[in-house]
């Protein structure tokens, strides 16, 4: 069962990080296959092309698989949903404990698209850093959960 969930916030450089390199490969994909980039044979440009486009679709395939979507807390577990059934959950009893924190230097999981982030300080394995949109209410939440677990 789902107590919260809240949407993963990506900062404006992430966004702009994030569609450069499509773009960049689209667009020179586009100009190769035009012929108004090198002067080449039709093999060389429609292998060229083929190329291209291909790179394009494995990083949008990539972009789809890893990046998070949303962030959820269950009963016993946080649940960092990505595209399709690939998620990451961080059980409640290996959770030491969570802060918020800034920065952009980082040893561990992180799945943080924005500086201002959450990070799950774990008792065994890598600390985990996520960007949720609203930390303070994502902070509450997840504290009351981690405390009616331990409860119980």
């Amino acid at each position: 069962m789902v107590v919260y969930e809240d949407s993963a916030k990506y900062d404006l450089w992430v966004k702009v990080l994030l569609v450069l390199v499509p773009v960049l490969l689209l667009v020179l994909g586009l100009l190769i296959y035009q012929g108004v980039l090198p002067n080449e044979t039709e093999a060389e440009v429609r292998t060229a092309s083929i190329v291209l486009f291909a790179s394009l679709a494995f990083i949008l395939l990539v972009y789809w698989a890893v990046l998070p979507r949303r962030f959820q807390i269950l009963e016993d577990r946080i649940k960092v949903v990505r595209g399709g059934p690939f998620s990451f959950s961080i059980r409640f009893d290996g959770v030491k404990t969570a802060r918020k924190t800034r920065g952009l230097a980082h040893f561990g999981i992180g799945f943080a698209t924005s500086v201002n982030r959450i990070e799950i300080v774990r008792r065994r394995g890598m600390n985990v850093r996520f960007s949720p949109s609203n930390q303070e209410l994502f902070l509450e939440n997840l504290n009351k959960a981690l405390n009616d677990w331990r409860k119980e």
